[in-house]
């Protein structure tokens, strides 16, 4: 007599050994139990938190599910994550700041999460899911939906290529992400280390011209590449109207209008352009429509 947990999908992993998840991805599982006198399934959540493994705070029966006669339920373990996961902006000035702190905190949650899957009666079952704030195409989760501690975190690292090859990334700093072996049975940590680095390669005493872009790749980690041509462009508006009820002269003769400048507009912008791009990098850099963060580096 017990409860058994399947994920839904083969591949995806869920049961009492720590592993990673994405955050935008579905991780469904089909709950059985065995217990005639069962009727209902509680889930108990427990956060953890991802640098120290100390227990944060514990949500008994954070959700509860009516057992149907077949004594099934299907259960998407990541839409609860969702649910729980604190929703913040974190805001970081230069690479420094992304590979120490609080950086950790644009690749995972602050919480590892382990859920207790019971029913009331004497059986249970724990799920322990580290979360990576990203989510993969359709066609790389179709292809591969495993997520294990050497997965790619990045598009160059996708697609096998040698960022050091190239010489679009010049002196550029980046950052580099590596997960811990989840392997341990109660040992929930899945903070990553993060370094940050610089090409070693020929092009590594060159500064790109006009600069690069750092932005965070929906596989988890960070992308960066260098630019060749710069357009930069500041404009302002004035907004007001002409007080048409107190025309004046001066000592001249010359007629005085009082403005009323109700409101003033200022943009900025910036033009990148990267010249003689290879196809396929051109595939990777495509993910940066779909980025979270986009930050600039000026030369030097």
């Amino acid at each position: 007599m017990a409860i058994t947990v399947t994920p839904e999908i083969t591949g995806q992993q869920a049961d009492e050994n720590s592993s990673l998840a994405y955050l935008y991805e579905p991780l469904r599982v089909l709950i059985t139990d065995s217990n005639t006198g069962a009727k209902k399934i509680y889930i108990d959540v427990s956060e953890y938190d991802s640098s120290s493994d100390n227990l944060v705070n514990f949500y008994e029966n954070y959700a509860v599910f009516e057992l149907n006669t077949a004594k099934t339920l299907k259960v998407d373990i990541m839409a609860i994550i969702r649910q729980l996961v604190e929703k913040a902006v974190w805001k970081y000035s230069n690479v420094d700041a992304l590979v120490s702190g609080d950086g950790y905190k644009a690749i995972i949650p602050q919480y590892t999460y382990d859920f207790t899957v019971r029913d009331g009666v004497g059986s249970s079952v724990d799920i322990i899911k580290q979360p990576i704030i990203g989510g993969r195409t359709f066609y790389q989760f179709q292809k591969n939906p495993s997520l294990l501690p050497s997965s790619p975190t990045n598009e160059f690292e996708y697609s096998g290529l040698d960022i050091q090859e190239t010489d679009k990334l010049f002196a550029m700093s980046f950052v580099t992400v590596d997960f811990p072996n989840l392997v341990n049975q109660g040992q929930p940590n899945g903070r990553p280390t993060l370094t940050k680095m610089t090409p070693s390669n020929t092009y590594a005493t060159r500064v790109p011209c006009a600069g690069g872009l750092l932005w965070k790749s929906r596989l988890g980690g960070w992308m960066h590449w260098g630019f060749d041509l710069i357009e930069e462009k500041n404009t302002s508006r004035v907004n007001g109207k002409l007080n048409v009820g107190l025309f004046e002269g001066d000592s001249l003769g010359n007629p005085f209008v009082e403005n009323d400048f109700t409101e003033i507009q200022n943009s900025y912008s910036i033009t990148l352009k990267s010249l003689s791009v290879e196809k396929k990098y051109l595939e990777c850099l495509a993910g940066i429509k779909n980025s979270m963060a986009v930050y600039y580096q000026r030369p030097n």
